[in-house]
């Protein structure tokens, strides 16, 4: 019993950590496109075009890759005679839910604040002004 909700774990676990790489991976990909376009740092305005371009890209992937694990934890969750299971499952979905949301719109915001701060100090090192 305790080792199927171990395994529910780490499958939440692993695909919480898998979405939030993907996405990050995606705008570090977007934000290198532009940079090289341009070839010099980029402006905050730059940066919000390419963590939304990013974003917007992964949205399907992440959602899909969520809600197919969600879904099969609802057998788990309306099994009968699974109580270890079921105190696991209920919170792995919350959890699912939880990760979507700071995947899609925490991390991204997060991101590119400190994308700013390194395209700033990189604008610094060049004496450039915007």
């Amino acid at each position: 019993m305790y080792f199927v909700a171990v395994y529910v774990g780490f499958i939440a676990a692993g695909t919480a950590a898998e979405t939030g790489v993907m996405v990050l991976n995606f705008i570090d990909i977007e934000s290198a496109k532009l940079r090289e376009q341009k070839q010099a740092p980029l402006t905050s305005l730059e940066i919000k075009e390419a963590v939304e371009t990013a974003t917007a890209l992964r949205v399907r992937p992440v959602e899909i890759t969520a809600f197919t694990t969600m879904l099969s934890l609802i057998p788990f969750m309306v099994a009968t005679g699974a109580d270890v299971t079921q105190r696991i499952v209920v919170p792995t979905l919350g959890g699912m839910l939880t990760v979507l949301v700071l995947t899609l719109l925490v991390f991204p915001v997060l991101y590119s604040l400190v994308l700013q701060f390194l395209e700033w100090r990189e604008r610094k090192k060049l004496n450039t002004p915007f």
